[in-house]
């Protein structure tokens, strides 16, 4: 339906900075998170698994960090133009490395301050195997190839020619965007699954997963029909995986795997 109607873009103007563009994230991230949770508090209730105050200082942290993140974007002007040039280029640059600092900040004071058990949330813990990470993305490189096809998807990737303007024999350019741009995919990784699910998990077990999905979806809104769909059912196995591994290292191949195919595929059609 939002498709059809295209909800994110008629309730949210991306770069606006306005404080209602920031209330409108809440609002959107945190019915995500917080309808999922109730619905299973309320219906699906499990032993040693109820809301507490420090549930509630982590579920309002997520949701508050997430809409500032996706709200603010003063920091474009923060880095030279003369060293960049290209405007485009330079707000794409900024966008990957500034709003994954934005996350990853907060997220290493809250650890430190809070005393984690957790391994920095998963990112320092291997698991038992990757290879189960590798084979999914196997999997996944035809599926993301005949999506590529799709007009939604040429529309949008590669993110290097579509958002930052980079021609394709901008070989150095290209490179150092590409490396900022996975350095965002590790730090949603560690966002999603590791500060999210490992913070929570002692306080609500599994319950932790589905609020975590349905926010991860909620950030979709804005990608292709099949990316957003294809959240959910990502974001759902990722969660779980983290959930009894406590490493976040497997959904960073993933994710950072998938990335560069869509990368890759996209560039075919440029």
């Amino acid at each position: 339906m939002q498709y059809h109607y295209h909800f994110p873009y008629r309730f949210f103007n991306t770069y606006s900075n306005t404080y209602q563009e920031f209330i409108g994230y809440i609002l959107l991230y945190g019915t995500s998170f917080i309808f999922p949770l109730l619905i299973q508090q309320l219906f699906y209730p499990v032993i040693g698994s109820k809301l507490n105050i420090k549930a509630i200082f982590y579920i309002i942290t997520i949701i508050i960090l997430f809409s500032f993140r996706s709200y603010f974007y003063e920091y474009r002007d923060w880095l030279s133009i003369e060293f960049f040039e290209n405007t485009s280029y330079r707000n794409a640059f900024a966008d990957n490395l500034f709003q994954g600092l934005v996350l990853f900040i907060p997220i290493l004071f809250i650890y430190y301050i809070t005393k984690s058990k957790t391994s920095h949330y998963g990112l320092f813990k291997k698991p038992i195997s990757l290879k189960p990470y590798w084979v999914m993305l196997v999997i996944m490189a035809p599926v993301v190839y005949i999506a590529s096809t799709q007009t939604d998807f040429q529309a949008q990737y590669p993110k290097y020619y579509s958002t930052a303007k980079l021609g394709s024999k901008e070989y150095q350019e290209i490179f150092l965007f590409e490396l900022i741009y996975l350095f965002d995919f590790i730090v949603i990784e560690l966002f999603f699954r590791g500060f999210v699910i490992l913070s929570l998990k002692p306080i609500l077990g599994k319950q932790a997963i589905m609020p975590m999905v349905c926010m991860y979806v909620s950030i979709h809104l804005w990608k292709p029909a099949g990316e957003t769909i294809s959240s959910f059912f990502g974001g759902l196995l990722l969660g779980i995986l983290v959930y009894k591994t406590e490493s976040i290292w497997g959904g960073i191949i993933a994710h950072c795997g998938i990335a560069l195919l869509m990368e890759l595929f996209g560039s075919i059609y440029i």
